[in-house]
């Protein structure tokens, strides 16, 4: 086992490639660079190609329509209300609001 730090410091949270550690990394790429979630998943994908998808969105009003090779809409939803409400995780935002609004609806709808 080697000592040496990565030279890719988000390598760590992708091994192995699935699960929710690259809706983490899309996140951070996103409030550290001010990317919006394609640019994110994009930057990913091309660092990282082996990485699996788990996530999921319905097309929200920031996010273009997504793709087969995209995440779980679910996560996808969350990754564009961040950007949306500006890189900031609060219920005082409008794009917050809305997403809790949203899913409370569909959760009592699905009843």
């Amino acid at each position: 086992m080697s000592t040496t730090a990565p030279s890719d410091p988000i390598a760590p949270l992708l091994n192995p490639p699935s699960g929710r550690s690259p809706t983490i990394v899309a996140a951070y790429l996103m409030y550290s660079r001010h990317l919006d979630t394609d640019a994110a998943l994009q930057l990913i994908r091309e660092s990282r190609p082996d990485v699996e998808y788990v996530f999921s969105t319905e097309s929200g009003a920031c996010h273009s329509p997504i793709t087969s090779d995209s995440p779980n809409p679910g996560f996808l939803e969350q990754l564009d209300v961040f950007h949306c409400a500006s890189y900031k995780v609060s219920r005082n935002e409008k794009a917050t609001r809305m997403f809790y609004l949203e899913r409370a609806v569909r959760e009592i709808m699905s009843k």
